[in-house]
Formats: C-alpha cells, structure tokens, sequence
C-alpha cells in the first residue's frame, strides 16, 4: 500500500499506514477455515473456486475457475464479459461450467 501511494505522489512511511489500516479494521468479514482438521487425501474431496474481474474499456472480463484441492488443477474454467449496459454473455472457453 505505502509504495502505491508514494506512486500516486503522496509520501507516508509504512509505519504510519499500518497504523492507518489498523484503525479502518478488516474491510471484509473473516471466515473461520473449516477444513482444519479434515484429511484431504483423494481427488474431487475438496473444492476451490475463484473469480478474477479485469477492468476493460466498457465493462469488465471476468475468469472463473474451479480448482481440486488435491491435485491443484483446474478441471472447470469459463471466461464471460459484462458490458457496461449490464448483460452478461460466455466467450469461449467453457469447460463443464454454467454462468
């Protein structure tokens, strides 16, 4: 965060903006992690899901991805737009993943 800011032109040392994000507190709300105690020991047990957007000139592309816990792969993907007017189309490639 200090060195986006110092590129942005303003100048605070790390020190002051830990102290700053300290105050303002978690911008989110903290799960506790519930597969502490499990074993995970064979494919399709455990399940991870993430979704990147990435600003574009007129809406944003969005990546979402379906990942084994095991094996980290990547067995279920899809890439989509949304445009700007708030419609929301797949492009390709999908693979076995419904928007």
């Amino acid at each position: 965060m200090t060195r986006h800011l110092r590129r942005l032109g303003y100048r605070f040392n790390r020190k002051h903006i830990q102290r700053l994000m300290r105050l303002m507190g978690p911008e989110h709300k903290i799960y506790p992690y519930l597969l502490r105690d499990l074993v995970i020991d064979y494919p399709d047990q455990v399940w991870a899901a993430d979704i990147t957007y990435i600003p574009m000139a007129r809406g944003f592309m969005f990546l979402v991805a379906v990942i084994c816990g095991v094996s980290t792969t990547v067995p279920h993907y899809g890439v989509g737009w949304r445009s700007g007017s708030g419609s929301t189309t797949r492009n390709a490639p999908t693979k076995h993943l419904i928007f």
